[in-house]
């Protein structure tokens, strides 16, 4: 199987993550939001097989995408 990363900005997360102390979201001591965010991006980047840009957009253009490159 193929792991691909929907990849936002840090802007777009934290927007869609208005309230994130309700999400469960671990973080290490002392780190915050943007902190994990970078902590978090390499790892995902990685470990994709394909990353696709998803800032701004809407679910169905990021099908879309992922059936233009033949990923579905």
């Amino acid at each position: 199987s193929k792991v691909i990363y929907l990849h936002i900005s840090f802007e777009e997360m934290q927007k869609r993550l208005a309230d994130y102390s309700a999400r469960g979201i671990v973080f290490q001591d002392h780190m915050d939001l943007h902190g994990l965010y970078c902590q978090r991006l390499p790892l995902y980047r990685k470990y994709a097989d394909a990353e696709l840009c998803y800032t701004g957009q809407t679910a169905e253009r990021a099908v879309e995408q992922l059936v233009q490159l033949s990923l579905v």
